[in-house]
C-alpha cells in the first residue's frame, strides 16, 4: 500500500497519495481523521494521486478558537483547493465531510468535476432550525487510552464497529491519539454534532449552484421524524439528489458509516464517477 506525505495547507492537515492520474479529494466524518480513507485509497488505480484532508480539529489539525459553523469546514476545503490549485478533481466527502463538500463546490467551483456524497448531512429544510441535540452523547465518550491497541480491542466487538472492515477500524484507532488523548476531544466533537441542526448549518438554498454530477450514495436506515438518535441512522434527506441540479441516488443496504463497512464498494463507486 502507498504511503501518504503529511504536510499543512491553510493550517489544515493534509494527507497526500502521490501519483500522475486522476485527484481525489477526501473529506471524512465528524470525530474521524484523514487516515479513514487509506483502504479505499488502496483500492482505486496505483497512479490516482489522493488527498485525504484531517478537517479543523480533527487528527492533526488544531482547533481553532470560536464558535463551531459548520459552513467552516468547507470553506476550509475550499482553500486547501485554492492553495494547492486543485482543478477538476473527484470530491468525496461522508457525513460532515459530505457537507463540507458539497460547500466547497458553492464556494469554489471549479474544484469538482463529480462529487461522490455519502451520507452527508444534508437535511430537509424543515428540520434545520430544530435542536436534535440538547446534550450530544459524545461528550461522554471515554478521552483516555493506553494505546491504539487498546482502542481496537475494545472497539472491534461493539456496535458499529463490529460491521466494519476490520482494517478500516484498525487504522481509524491507529490515527485517532495524540498521545494518548483523542485528538477530537470529546466536548468539541458534542459541540460539532449539536450544531448539525441548526439554521446556519443549511446549505440547501446553495445547493442549485453545484454544477457537476453529483452522486448521493445513502443508507438504508431513515429514522424519520421523531427518531431517537443513533449513530448508525441516515442523517440525508432522502429526496437530496433530486435538489442538485445533477444528482443521483444511491440507497444502499449498510448503515451511516458505508465507507467503513463497504470500501470495495465506495471505491468502484468513485472510480464510476471520474471526470
Amino acid at each position: 500500500m502507498r504511503e501518504p506525505k503529511f504536510s499543512f495547507v491553510e493550517q489544515i492537515g493534509v494527507w497526500e497519495f502521490a501519483g500522475s492520474g486522476p485527484t481525489v479529494l477526501f473529506s471524512h466524518a465528524t470525530g474521524f481523521h484523514g487516515r479513514c480513507w487509506d483502504q479505499i485509497v488502496a483500492r482505486l488505480p496505483d497512479d490516482w494521486r489522493a488527498l485525504a484532508l484531517d478537517l479543523r480539529g480533527h487528527g492533526r489539525s488544531p482547533r481553532p478558537a470560536g464558535p463551531v459553523l459548520w459552513k467552516d469546514f468547507g470553506r476550509d476545503l475550499a482553500s486547501v483547493a485554492q492553495a494547492l490549485d486543485i482543478q477538476s478533481a473527484i470530491g468525496v466527502g461522508h457525513s460532515m465531510g459530505g457537507h463540507a463538500t458539497a460547500y466547497a463546490a458553492v464556494l469554489r467551483p471549479a474544484t469538482f468535476a463529480g462529487i461522490l456524497l455519502i451520507d452527508p448531512v444534508i437535511r430537509p429544510a424543515e428540520r434545520y432550525g430544530k435542536s436534535w441535540f440538547e446534550d450530544h452523547y459524545a461528550r461522554k465518550r471515554r478521552n483516555q487510552w493506553a494505546s491504539a491497541d487498546e482502542m481496537y480491542e475494545r472497539y472491534k466487538a461493539r456496535a458499529p464497529f463490529d460491521k466494519w472492515d476490520p482494517q478500516m477500524l484498525r487504522d481509524y484507532c491507529d490515527y485517532a491519539l495524540r498521545g494518548n488523548e483523542l485528538a477530537c476531544e470529546p466536548d468539541y466533537e458534542a459541540t460539532i454534532y449539536e450544531q448539525s441542526s441548526q439554521r446556519v448549518s443549511d446549505i440547501g438554498d446553495e445547493l442549485s449552484k453545484i454544477e457537476c454530477p453529483v452522486v448521493v450514495m445513502r443508507s438504508f436506515i431513515d429514522p424519520g421524524e421523531g427518531a431517537v438518535p443513533d449513530m448508525n441512522w441516515s442523517p440525508c434527506d432522502p429526496l437530496l439528489a433530486d435538489r442538485l441540479p445533477f444528482g443521483v441516488d444511491r440507497k444502499v443496504p449498510y448503515g451511516h458509516f458505508i465507507p467503513m463497512e463497504a470500501p470495495g464498494l465506495v471505491a468502484a463507486e468513485i472510480v464510476g464517477v471520474r471526470p
